[in-house]
């Protein structure tokens, strides 16, 4: 799997009858290609709220290492951050002009496994939204142009995708227009807040198999993350970072937090009996390739003719099912939880 080098960020502000609307526009180039294909698209496009939605999936993308800095190094996720956040202080006036929606050109803007999936998803989210027709346009192969000052909601429905888990298909090679001159009349203002009350619970975590590990919190209300280092420090960011910046403008403190903290934790507990496992009842499972893990379970363990199971993690490492039992806990379908003898001593 390959990454993108990001080489500058900016933001040009677009007012309009519904409020001030925001582009944010990233310098960047595919390691692959080098820097001499690199190219400025734009990567959100809407409320100053949907386009920090957009900019928080980038800053997981930096979190895993799949966005460089300019250097080709890797780069901090608090600082790419900061970089927008400072942006928006110093917009420059995006003009009204004509964008052009190149059907051969819908690469992911970042990193999707599935990129046919991720565009079929956005072409059904245009028909939702009254445009099936340029939606048809696009899946036939024609390009789509329109102006900019009078599609303000296809615009964002195309290019302010933040809907799904990975970024618009549609930002690469949207290249905006802009007055060049900084307005600072536009500028979304800095948050301000009295209080400072969203912090990193402390963590613990067990390995599950191979890569995968399971991280509990001292937040008791919230359910394990599941998956390898990187996807759980993307979570965590996701779960603690962005609320923070929201509600705090406390961002890039949070995802220090997280970093340290994940670069604090020993190395993972073996799993055993002391971490329970129980499985929904099957007729709660709709997609085939659930249910077939779901069975793959029973199998392993001996229960068939069962509606729900309760074991241990380590049963099921025995019992060479745990791969199943980690894909269903990942989507929710698999509790897996600590006895309280364990939790306590971890915590």
């Amino acid at each position: 799997m390959s990454a993108d080098v990001s080489l500058s960020r900016r933001v040009a502000a677009f007012p309009h009858d519904a409020g001030v609307l925001y582009a944010a526009i990233e310098r960047h180039y595919d390691v692959k290609d080098g820097p001499g294909r690199a190219r400025e698209s734009i990567g959100a496009f809407g409320s100053y709220e949907a386009c920090m939605e957009w900019i928080f999936k980038a800053v997981s993308s930096v979190a895993s290492g799949m966005l460089l800095s300019a250097n080709r190094r890797e780069f901090d996720p608090a600082e790419y951050l900061a970089s927008w956040k400072h942006a928006f202080r110093n917009p420059t006036q995006l003009v009204d002009q004509t964008l052009t929606i190149h059907a051969d050109r819908s690469l992911p803007g970042l990193y999707c496994l599935d990129e046919q999936a991720q565009v079929d998803a956005l072409l059904q989210r245009m028909r939702n939204a009254g445009f099936a027709a340029f939606a048809d346009d696009l899946a036939q192969g024609r390009n789509v142009c329109f102006r900019l000052g009078e599609n303000i909601p296809l615009a964002e429905t195309v290019i302010g995708d933040t809907s799904g888990t990975h970024l618009a298909p549609w930002r690469v090679d949207l290249q905006p227009i802009d007055d060049g001159t900084v307005h600072p009349e536009l500028a979304h203002p800095d948050p301000s807040f009295a209080l400072a009350s969203m912090h990193v619970p402390a963590l613990h975590w067990y390995c599950l198999d191979g890569f995968e590990r399971i991280c509990f919190t001292s937040d008791v209300t919230c359910s394990p993350l599941i998956g390898w280092d990187y996807s759980i420090k993307q979570d965590l960011i996701k779960r603690y970072a962005q609320p923070a910046e929201t509600l705090e403008g406390r961002g890039e403190e949070v995802i220090r937090e997280v970093c340290s903290a994940m670069a604090s934790l020993p190395h993972p507990a073996p799993t055993g009996s002391h971490l329970r496992c129980r499985l929904v009842d099957v007729a709660e499972l709709q997609a085939p390739w659930h249910r077939d893990d779901w069975y793959r379970v029973f199998d392993k363990l001996r229960m068939k003719g069962r509606t729900t199971a309760d074991f241990s993690v380590g049963d099921a490492v025995e019992a060479d099912c745990i791969v199943a039992v980690n894909a269903l806990a990942r989507r929710g379908f698999c509790a897996i939880t600590e006895t309280p003898h364990f939790a306590s001593k971890a915590a």
